[in-house]
């Protein structure tokens, strides 16, 4: 048998031994020999040396009896060789898990394998297909050039591959048919204020964007991104998204009902309705109020938002859905994760074009559902026609004031969404006319299908991509945080998980401390004296008495006379019972105590115990009441209350 060098036939010698399960230890491997042995007392043995002057591995020598056992925990299968065997089950299945990795080796080899060396040999495979950080950024460059010969990007991007970079941003807009529309992206190498300066300065130049007047941009409060948007587009609108507000704000602020109070100011419309939400807030806590009202309400409340953006969004959610989708990608090299988010959205591209030309309609499908829903909520609204094409619409105590040929309302919706809100569908329907008339050119077919237009373009692969010669561009210094990286989206506090959506969070739980037994700190970093824990008094073992009902139930019967409930009458004397015996139980036991005659005078009960014996006899039960009156006073020691007969019993004469 013959190879074509040394590494060869040790990787031929090292899979038939972890096939066969057997270890096997290479003693001597130069590059003219090679010789390799079984543990002793095996005499298993191979020999291999190159044929005369040439290269070629030729077995010489070969023992193949093997009279050793099994090995089922075979060392041969270290993360190289799990690499390399597994390679092209890596490239068809990315997301292969290492536990069916270890299963199947343990199906195939009869092995188990340490979990450590699997997540190494899953991190080789994923390198040797997607290459090093060092080859994918010595090879921007060519991809560069390659995607402005596809005319696919602008000139600047070269500046921003000059220096290295490692963080993605990206500018996301929003369809016609209320769907995210990705403008741009990029890498910067960290979020900054210069970094932040130089993508907008570049969107800005490329969009035409000038000054900003009738633009809008809508982001979280990071100040570097603030000053940028400020400084390079001055009469541009900039809102602040309310969830990100909303965070901050919470965090003196937990409670549940300034949550509702707050989001019922931001969605307030109108100014009358805001001013009434926050006159509530101010009612709940003063402080939440006052801390409310200094974040700059004009940002991030609808009641303020300019009418000129067509949209009444003051969140960004649809960046995070954007972010959301790339979440596999970011995980990526840098032209891996380029070219996973440009195909994704080239065929995304496709595929609402494809969908959108079954629309037979107007207006694109998202906001007809909307509008059709809309409709269906005007049926309670009432609208009283007025001269100059004005409506005043009527809903119990509200009244609004529609302008159908201004398409307004006094409720600032239809002005904010270019969407005619519930008052002017009501007035519409008054004139029986068609509602898609009066919504915006913008959530039109025709402007949607002018906005996909132009697409992204395909490229050719790394092969043909062209040569540049210029200087190789090095990649970032990678800063490790420490713990596994996190891919996922950090949830809100109030945010459930949607896998496990019943259960609960201990947010908010302040815990206690063992050692002093203050909250907000645990036993480990408490610096505070120790604090002797009071004990809590115990309670009275058993069930508690009930209490013995002072009257019963009475109803009235036809003749006037008032009788006793039957049904309550027999749950009242079952009440008493069990009260009687109760007591009779705690009698008996002080007439123990003494020894004679013993009366109590709440309940009535006589008891008589003889010095002979323990026995306690209750004498109301043994004679009648003709007898009992006999009963010489003599012989009874004391009539006398429970609470006196537990200070201390008297003894009567025996008789």
């Amino acid at each position: 048998m013959q190879f074509h060098d040394v590494s060869e036939c040790r990787e031929a010698l090292t899979t038939w031994a972890i096939e066969n399960g057997k270890f096997i230890h290479f003693k001597r491997v130069e590059k003219d020999r090679l010789e390799a042995k079984c543990n002793p007392p095996c005499p298993w043995r191979v020999y291999a040396s190159v044929v005369n002057d040439t290269k070629i591995f030729e077995i010489k020598r070969y023992d193949g009896e093997h009279d050793c056992p099994r090995e089922m925990n075979n060392k041969l299968i270290s993360s190289k060789w799990i690499a390399k065997k597994y390679l092209n089950v890596f490239r068809s299945r990315p997301n292969y898990r290492v536990k069916d990795l270890a299963l199947d080796i343990l199906q195939r080899y009869a092995s188990e394998v340490n979990k450590n060396r699997l997540y190494k040999a899953k991190a080789i495979a994923v390198e040797l297909l997607r290459g090093s950080i060092e080859e994918h950024y010595g090879l921007l460059k060519s991809y560069i050039a390659e995607l402005k010969r596809a005319d696919l990007i602008c000139f600047w991007v070269m500046e921003m591959f000059s220096k290295g970079c490692g963080i993605l941003v990206s500018v996301v807009g929003q369809d016609g048919n209320n769907e995210i529309y990705p403008i741009a992206w990029a890498i910067v190498e960290v979020e900054n204020e210069q970094c932040w300066t130089w993508f907008l300065k570049c969107l800005i130049e490329d969009l035409n964007i000038a000054d900003g007047a009738g633009w809008t941009f809508i982001s979280d409060q990071q100040k570097g991104l603030t000053n940028a948007v400020s400084t390079l587009a001055p009469l541009a609108e900039h809102r602040n998204c309310a969830r990100h507000v909303y965070m901050n704000w919470k965090k003196t602020h937990k409670e549940h009902d300034l949550k509702k109070l707050y989001w019922k100011a931001v969605k307030s419309t109108y100014v009358e309705k805001f001013k009434s939400a926050i006159q509530e807030m101010k009612v709940e806590s003063r402080a939440a109020y006052e801390d409310f009202i200094g974040r700059d309400t004009k940002k991030f409340c609808k009641a303020f938002i300019s009418t000129s953006a067509c949209s009444d969004v003051i969140t960004s959610n649809i960046a995070e859905s954007f972010n959301a989708s790339i979440v596999e990608a970011r995980g990526k090299h840098i032209i891996h994760m380029f070219e996973e988010i440009r195909c994704t959205l080239m065929t995304q591209q496709v595929s609402r074009l494809h969908k959108i030309s079954k629309v037979h309609g107007r207006i694109c499908p998202n906001i007809m559902e909307k509008i059709e829903k809309l409709k269906f909520d005007s049926r309670e609204y009432t609208a009283h026609p007025a001269l100059g094409g004005k409506f005043e619409v009527h809903f119990e105590d509200d009244k609004f004031v529609v302008n159908l040929g201004d398409r307004t309302c006094t409720c600032r919706v239809w002005d904010l969404t270019g969407i005619p809100c519930v008052h002017g569908l009501a007035c519409i329907r008054f004139k029986n006319e068609d509602a898609t008339t009066f919504v915006d050119d913008y959530y039109t077919v025709s402007r949607y299908l002018e906005g996909y237009k132009v697409g992204l373009e395909p490229i050719r692969g790394q092969r043909m991509w062209p040569e540049v010669e210029e200087t190789i561009v090095k990649p970032p210094v990678i800063r490790r945080m420490p713990g596994r990286p996190k891919k996922k989206r950090r949830r809100a506090p109030e945010e459930k998980d949607p896998k496990c959506p019943q259960k609960k969070k201990r947010t908010g739980v302040q815990m206690t401390c063992q050692n002093c037994h203050q909250q907000g700190h645990n036993s480990r970093s408490c610096k505070n004296d120790p604090v002797e824990k009071i004990p809590k008094e115990k309670g009275k073992r058993g069930r508690p008495a009930k209490k013995i009902p002072q009257q019963n139930s009475l109803v009235g019967s036809s003749r006037g006379t008032r009788k006793e409930h039957p049904q309550m009458s027999i749950s009242a004397n079952a009440n008493a019972r069990q009260v009687a015996n109760a007591c009779q139980v705690k009698e008996r036991a002080l007439a123990r105590k003494g020894v004679g005659v013993i009366g109590f005078e709440e309940s009535g009960n006589i008891y008589m115990r003889m010095s002979s014996h323990n026995k306690v006899i209750h004498v109301n039960k043994e004679i009648s009441s003709t007898s009992s009156s006999r009963i010489r006073q003599s012989n009874v020691m004391k009539v006398c209350s429970p609470q006196e007969s537990q200070s201390k019993p008297t003894q009567g004469n025996d008789d």
